[in-house]
This record gives C-alpha cells, structure tokens and sequence, in this order.
C-alpha cells in the first residue's frame, strides 16, 4: 500500500505539535489544537500524508475490546433502551409487541429455510443415488419450503406496515416531549448555549430501529447456528460446524478496531500542505486578491504540479487507512479459511462415503458467507448504535435542564391584590442580559413606581432599553440587583404561570 507504511514506535509522551488534530469515535479531522501530556504509550503511524499516532490505552486486544463492549451494552446501552421500550410500550403495547415479533420471526426465517432446503436436496440426492424415498416426503418439503417463504414475505409487508405506524407515533411523541421541554424553559436558560441542543425526535426511533436490526442479526445468528448443527450430521458432524464458523469467527475477533482508541493526525506532507494552501486561494475569502495580483496561472500550474508530485501517495481519512491495514492480516486467513469446510469435506467423503451428503455441504457453505455478514453486523456495525443511544440519553436529558430562574410559591391574583389591576414598584434596579459581554449594564439605578389601573407609555429613542424594561415588568428575566414588587410582593413570590395568566404581552418583534 503506497503511502501507507507504518512506522513502528513507542513513546512515553505524545507528540509536540500544534498542528495536530484529535480525532476519536469517528471518521474526519477536527480542529487544530494542542495536546496536553498524556502518560499512555503511543504508536505512530505514517499513513498517507498523515502521521497518526494512537494510543490504545489497554484496549489493543480483541478479547478485551469484546469484553469492553458487552460491558458498555450491559452497563451503558441497557438503561437507557429499556427506559426507550418501556416509553414505547405504554405509547403503543399492541404495536410494539407486534413489531418486535416480525423482528424475531424474520430472524429465524432463514434458518428454517435452510433447514428445509436441506431436507429436500437430501431427499432428491438419494433419488439420483437410487436410493428409495417417499415422493410424498419431497412434495412436502417442497409445499413447506414455498409456504414458509410465502408467510416470510408476507411478514416483512406486515412489518413495514406495522413500521410506519410505530414510527410515527414515536416521532410525535418525542417531539412533544422535545416541545414542552423548550417551551418549559424561561427566557434566560434557553438563551443559554449550553442548554441547547440540535437534536429531534427522529433521534429516538433511530435507536429503536437500530435495536430491532441488532436483535434481528443476534437472533438470525443463533438460529443459523443451530440449523447447522442439526444439518452436520450429514454433512460431517461438529467438526464440520466449527470449520464453518472458522472464517467469522477469526475475522471479527482478529481485527483491530481503532474506534475505541485516541488519535492524533496531523499533514506532515509539504506537498500536500502546499496544494491544500493553493486550494484557498481559490475560494471565495481569497479570490479577488487572487485575481486582482494575476495569480491565476500560477496558482493552476502550481496546483498541476503539486498533484504530479502527489501521485502516488494516498489521501485518504488515516483512519481508513489504518482500518484498511488492519483487514490486510485477517483477509489473508480469512480467505484460507473460506475453503476450510471444503478441505476438511474431502477426507471425510472418503473415509465416511455412506454418511456423506453433497446438498448438506453445499447449505452449510452458503449458510457460513450469511453467518459472516450477520456477525460483522453484529459486532462491527455497533458503532453506529453506540453514537444513537448517545444521543437517546441526550434526549432523555433535556427536560431535566433545571431552569435560572426560581419560580414562586403564591398564585396571583391573591387575597392583597389590587382589583384595579397590577401595581409596579422596581427599587435601585440593575440589569444585564445574561452572557452580555459588555461592561456597562443595559439598566442601571431603575426606581419607578406604576399604581394600579395606569396607563403607562414608555417613549424613546430605539436603543435606549424600553423593551428590556417591559421584559423586567413581565418576568421574562429577573434584575441583576434591586427588587421589583407586585402589589407590594416581590416578584419572585409569585407563580410565573399564575402572572403569565393575568397579563398580556404582545412583543414588538410579531
């Protein structure tokens, strides 16, 4: 692999560059910056333009990463899916139930189908043997070949129908959670970055279908193993199962995953850097200078001659690369072992002629490439459900945001209220909006009395706090320092639900 070769080393320290760029979990480069001490060992890599160095912090180790991961799934993944179901559940039993069924059903269905192809092929290689057989047995297995088929498609429509129905209910009934959450909020705490969040509703039923697809592929998994060894009897025995297994097996648990591993990358190509630099020149921030300074056709020779020089060096995610290095080992075994149940079929054609069967071969072969695929989805493609029951806690999160302001005790009106309406008095009143950077208060040394019943008009030029006065008066913030009384009350006494209901406040903005 060109561009790719690995540098073997070892450190006791990271790297000291400010160009390099943290990367874990996931594919891409983040943002430059400078990396604090780290006492972990290191590897470093020169993989493409890139010099990656990985620290495995322990976890280089198949076995250790399986039992990292089922870890994760009973410890991390678990709670927060069975909150999801029990949420669904008492959303949809009827649904849920019928969904998860399908699920299981279409798991197994594969490995009854190769049961009973089984049954049949046996059935028609001791016709062709000459052997005596019930035509009664063949018809049979055919009829319930054709009508487990029929059933399974049947079931896959019933489960996309069943699919959309559940889905749409979720989404909704996440969203409204994600709707009173928002609007549950007061003014200050939503207009806080840290409190925001750009996650939907659809962030929930991604993790509930990505459940149903592990469930689906586990369940697919067992069965087909099972299939296979009740098929091996004849096709030959045990052995022949494990022989079968040997490829899967020796692929998932022979590749290294670099996903639960920190990285840094950083361009270290001088080539590279320079046709990246020449690539902003040519973009908008940079264009008119470019033009204006007759750039152009230096900038596209330059350009030329940087992807000549570069032609044979990859460019690729170093991540990839190292994915991709790491397959190198495995393939090569995996490939051998591909052949493996045929190697050990020849031996034991000859030695055990009369237990010997073509068609069981033949079904077990098929049923080891379906095993590999359902393996690499089962422990491989978990990645992706790790990111969505990330974001499903995060979601679960968001109405336990606890608000800034702290809500009163006492409804309003009350027994002292004025029936003439509400009186205003706001007492040495100091104001700032909550993250404003600037130094000056936006209201400062506010003391004004409103009785009850008055009509009040606030005049002046724009800019000069008339609105941030309005938002003090109807709670949407509270001051800095001073007090602001209702009906002689503090504010902060009352219920803001109670005051939203006798006030109206119509904002200028609509």
């Amino acid at each position: 692999m060109t561009g790719a070769t690995a540098i073997s080393e070892k450190a006791s320290e990271p790297p000291s560059s400010a160009s390099l760029k943290e990367v874990k979990g996931g594919h891409g480069l983040l943002k430059n910056e400078k990396i604090s001490p780290d006492p972990e060992p290191y590897e470093t890599h020169q993989l493409g333009v890139f010099r990656t160095h990985v620290s495995w912090d322990g976890t280089n180790s198949s076995f250790i990463s399986l039992k990292s991961y089922f870890n994760e799934v009973l410890t991390g993944y678990l709670p927060t899916l069975y909150r999801l179901l029990s949420d669904i559940y008492e959303l949809a039993p009827v649904l849920l139930v019928l969904y998860f069924t399908a699920i299981v059903w279409i798991g197994i269905s594969q490995a009854v189908e190769m049961s009973v192809a089984s049954r049949t092929l046996r059935s028609l290689e001791r016709v062709l043997n000459g052997e005596k057989t019930s035509h009664e047995d063949i018809a049979w297995s055919l009829t319930l070949l054709v009508s487990w088929s029929a059933l399974s498609g049947y079931l896959g429509y019933y489960k996309d129908q069943i699919f959309y129905e559940l889905r749409s209910r979720v989404i909704n009934h996440f969203q409204l959670m994600i709707m009173r959450a928002d609007l549950g909020r007061d003014v200050p705490t939503s207009q806080d970055e840290t409190t925001k969040t750009s996650l939907t509703a659809q962030e929930a039923w991604d993790a509930l279908e990505s459940l149903s697809d592990y469930l689906q592929n586990l369940v697919s998994a067992i069965s087909q193993v099972f299939a296979m060894v009740q098929i091996a009897s004849d096709a030959g025995g045990p052995l022949f199962v494990l022989a079968c297994l040997a490829r899967p097996m020796c692929e998932q648990v022979g590749n290294t995953s670099i996903y639960g591993a920190v990285c840094f990358a950083c361009d270290t190509n001088e080539d590279h850097i320079r046709l990246r630099a020449l690539e902003c020149l040519a973009r908008d921030q940079c264009r008119q200078d470019s033009i204006g300074g007759n750039l152009t056709e230096w900038i596209i020779q330059e350009y030329c001659r940087m992807k000549d020089r570069l032609v044979d060096t990859q460019e690729d995610d170093p991540l990839y690369l190292f994915h991709k290095r790491q397959q190198f080992r495995t393939e090569i075994v995996g490939k051998v072992l591909k052949d493996l149940p045929l190697i050990y079929s020849a031996p034991y054609a000859l030695l055990n002629p009369s237990r010997f069967s073509l068609s069981g071969i033949a079904i077990m072969r098929s049923s080891a490439q379906s095993l590999h695929w359902i393996f690499y989805s089962i422990i491989r493609e978990d990645l992706g459900m790790k990111s969505k029951v990330r974001n499903l806690r995060n979601l679960y999160s968001t109405p336990e945001v606890k608000n800034t302001m702290e809500d009163g005790k006492s409804n309003y009106p009350d027994e002292k209220s004025n029936p003439d309406g509400m009186a205003f008095e706001l007492r040495d009143v100091e104001f700032s909006y909550p993250g404003s950077e600037k130094k000056e208060a936006s209201l400062k040394d506010i003391n004004l009395k409103i009785p009850a019943g008055s009509l009040v008009i606030f005049v002046g030029a724009n800019g000069s706090r008339k609105s941030t006065l309005i938002r003090l008066l109807s709670r949407l913030y509270d001051s800095s320092s001073g007090s602001l009384l209702i009906d002689g009350q503090p504010s902060a006494s009352y219920r803001m639900s109670s005051l939203r209901e006798s006030s109206v406040l119509l904002c200028q903005d609509h």
